[in-house]
């Protein structure tokens, strides 16, 4: 029998092999299949908030430094202004990825890959969930 996604606003629709789904208790989380299996992904082993002021001079590290172990990221736009994201910190500015002001943006993420986050101007607020 096939597993069927229960998709969320605040988890990315994803086909087989990799869901989302929801526990006994309720709570969201990832999963891949495995050989028949289910790897639960997300928390297992530490989570972690930031809180990061981005600008318009440059781009600036989604956090500084990474969770350890970090398998999950989720970055939530809390200004009033459009943030771009991007994985490299020589990309032109207004490139990448564009979260809307309110909206946040997750990804299945290892702690060795770094995120970037950059505004066209004024500064604004980024909240940023790392889940080991």
């Amino acid at each position: 029998m096939s597993e069927k996604p229960v998709t969320s606003p605040l988890l990315m629709d994803r086909s087989d092999p990799i869901g989302n789904s929801i526990d006994d208790s309720g709570r969201r989380a990832l999963h891949a299949r495995v050989s028949g299996s289910v790897a639960v992904k997300g928390l297992s082993t530490a989570g972690r908030v930031s809180v990061v002021t981005v600008n318009s001079a440059a781009w600036v590290a989604l956090p500084s430094v990474p969770l350890v172990g970090r398998n999950s990221i989720l970055i939530q736009n809390q200004g009033s202004r459009e943030l771009f994201l991007n994985y490299s910190n020589t990309a032109p500015a207004g490139s990448g990825i564009i979260v809307a002001s309110g909206a946040a943006k997750e990804a299945l993420i290892a702690d060795t890959v770094m995120v970037y986050g950059r505004v066209a101007s004024g500064t604004l607020t980024v909240a940023v969930e790392e889940l080991a």
